[in-house]
């Protein structure tokens, strides 16, 4: 098992949108070599792949600059 350090939702208001990430897993494909989220907005379905161990490269942005900072 690898034991990845587990970030935090990037928006303290994500915590209960987690459980909307789960249908939008059933629709990313088999298999991807680079997670590319153009809007991350609080992180969900980017923490939720994470965790799954099914990203291991990731391009993450979003208009607000400084929640690309954190």
């Amino acid at each position: 098992m690898i034991n990845k350090h587990l970030p935090r939702f990037f928006l303290k208001s994500a915590v209960g949108r987690e459980h909307t990430t789960y249908p939008l897993v059933a629709f990313r494909p088999a298999y991807f070599r680079t997670y590319h989220e153009p809007s991350l907005g609080s992180g969900a379905l980017f923490l939720h792949l994470y965790r799954e161990n099914l990203v291991s490269q990731a391009v993450l942005s979003d208009i607000d600059a400084a929640l690309i900072d954190t």
